[in-house]
């Protein structure tokens, strides 16, 4: 089954994808079960996805707005999740104090860029992430650019010199 195979290969991602969307990881799997429950529903009557990739990151934005709005959020957050066993049992309190900062200023950032630079960090390509972010190709370089440079900046800022 087609779902079954897609399952497999990009849970994982839309999870993270998720998570760092919400910062919940209930919500997160949530988010993704339904994700995966509307690609089982869509793809039921034969249907062939030509970018599954991008069918499913565009569904889970979706999903994870309307999640925010739900809950009355007046922006979303991206998270980098602390993953306590990737630190193993002495974590690099330096790097989770860093992981919390970059969270702290991309909940600033505009929806659209804090998505957009998300989507680049799962490692899309420009043509799936014009498509999830409903724009043109020719566009995507010069967005993503200009999410950085406002990221950098943000950063770069005179609050965040004293950790950076």
């Amino acid at each position: 089954m087609e779902s079954e195979k897609l399952y497999n290969k990009y849970y994982t991602s839309i999870y993270r994808f998720s998570y760092r969307m919400l910062g919940d990881p209930e919500n997160a799997g949530d988010i993704t079960q339904e994700t995966f429950l509307r690609l089982h529903k869509f793809l039921s009557d034969g249907t062939i996805l030509d970018n599954p990739a991008s069918w499913l990151y565009k569904v889970t934005v979706n999903l994870c707005r309307n999640h925010i709005k739900r809950a009355a959020m007046l922006r979303t957050r991206v998270c980098y999740g602390i993953d306590a066993e990737k630190f193993g049992k002495d974590p690099d309190y330096s790097r989770i104090e860093k992981i919390e900062l970059v969270r702290s200023v991309l909940s600033e950032m505009k929806d659209r860029d804090q998505v957009i630079l998300q989507l680049y960090m799962d490692g899309l390509s420009y043509a799936e992430i014009a498509e999830v972010m409903e724009m043109n190709v020719n566009s995507v370089g010069k967005t993503l650019s200009r999410a950085i440079k406002k990221l950098s900046a943000l950063l770069k800022g005179e609050r965040y010199n004293e950790v950076f």
